[in-house]
């Protein structure tokens, strides 16, 4: 049984989640398309370290959202239609696809991150200094109550594959 502070909690955020999404439906992306989308534009920033491989794979976009590979090909498959990625045979590895930012997929990013911004700042003006302070402090231990259970989740995890395989 849920105490009542638990249940405010979790339906506090479960509101404040369902909000962003919607606020963010004003674009042309979904959460997921705009995570790969950031992820394809960060990875073209870095390219020109020519030291890396300037590949983007499927399973790069399954591990960085933790879904699995046919999802993954779903989204991809779905963003390819939108004309906001391109796949083509990768250079480095024959056997994989490389998938590419176009220009209108950078042009919905740009968009999203506009609005991601502007939402921000109305929450930091309507908060006030002091409070979106206070805001930030608790999202930051809040992220790090998240990191710590996640890793002791993983410790869990790792221990029980371990034994499995004695």
């Amino acid at each position: 049984m849920l105490s009542e502070r638990t249940r405010q909690l979790l339906f506090s955020y479960v509101k404040i989640r369902k909000n962003i999404h919607n606020l963010l439906l004003d674009t042309e992306l979904t959460r997921a398309e705009y995570y790969v989308l950031l992820y394809l534009r960060e990875q073209s920033i870095l390219r020109n370290d020519v030291t890396m491989d300037p590949t983007v794979k499927a399973a790069d976009i399954s591990e960085l959202l933790g879904i699995s590979r046919p999802a993954v090909t779903k989204l991809l498959n779905a963003l390819e239609k939108k004309e906001f990625i391109k796949r083509y045979i990768s250079a480095v590895d024959k056997r994989s696809s490389a998938i590419e930012l176009t220009a209108s997929g950078l042009n919905a990013y740009q968009k999203a991150n506009t609005n991601i911004y502007l939402l921000s700042d109305k929450l930091a003006i309507d908060l006030g200094m002091e409070e979106t302070k206070k805001f930030v402090q608790l999202l930051e231990k809040i992220s790090g109550i998240y990191e710590t259970l996640l890793n002791e989740k993983n410790k869990v995890q790792n221990k029980n594959v371990k034994s499995i395989h004695v």
